[in-house]
């Protein structure tokens, strides 16, 4: 049987930097702290603030931190979610101890966007 999930991917982007995750790639993190993945450099953001992995057939974003992490997804109502998981879908903004929807040079948001494979009928 082959595995369905086999081609879907997460591509991440923050400032300069991006990233593509795939099924096999490790945990990412995301904070303050240098041995992060993504140093994340706001005061809102907790030293080891969040992680990505793939769990379950889904990338889901773990939050770790004193703040919480904002998600967005397809520019619907943010959702707060802190010391708790939550599903990544489609495209989006995470804000690290911040909301995305808000208008602030201060802080910049990581984008998302979840690739599948397209489904033959």
């Amino acid at each position: 049987m082959q595995n369905s999930h086999a081609d879907t991917s997460l591509s991440i982007f923050y400032e300069s930097r991006s990233r593509m995750l795939t099924i096999d790639t490790e945990k990412i993190s995301f904070g303050r702290s240098l041995d992060n993945d993504f140093l994340i450099e706001h005061e809102s953001t907790s030293r080891y603030h969040a992680t990505i992995e793939f769990v379950k057939g889904r990338f889901v974003i773990k939050d770790s931190s004193t703040n919480g992490t904002h998600v967005q997804i397809s520019g619907r109502r943010v959702e707060f979610i802190h010391r708790e998981e939550f599903v990544l879908a489609d495209f989006g903004l995470v804000g690290f101890g911040w909301n995305p929807e808000l208008d602030d040079d201060s802080v910049v948001s990581l984008k998302y966007r979840l690739l599948s494979p397209a489904r033959s009928v």
